[in-house]
């Protein structure tokens, strides 16, 4: 996860990148990855990448929506605990209409 790359993104890359990312996550998911085995990952990624936050709210949100889902600091329903059809159309609802 890059900040630089992703506040480059066009919407419809944008979207296409969520999908990807959370499809490939979820097949780790499903061979037993937690969130616990990801958290200090992804505070340390999103601690590194701030440093290149340009004030722009909505390139900040799209790199903090995908950190806060990773370590649950979002509504549910959450990425960790059901399947990622019905995770998706979270993203379909509460994130890409602010994009």
């Amino acid at each position: 996860m890059n900040f630089i790359l992703i506040r480059e993104f066009s919407k419809k890359d944008y979207r296409t990148f969520i999908y990807e990312f959370f499809s490939m996550l979820n097949e780790y998911k499903n061979f037993g990855l937690k969130m616990i085995d990801v958290e200090d990952v992804v505070n340390n990624i999103f601690a590194d990448q701030s440093k290149y936050f340009d004030g722009n709210v909505v390139n900040e949100d799209k790199f903090g929506f995908i950190t806060e889902e990773l370590i649950c600091f979002c509504p549910s329903p959450f990425f960790w605990d059901i399947p990622l059809e019905e995770y998706m159309k979270k993203w379909e609802r509460l994130y890409f209409p602010n994009l």
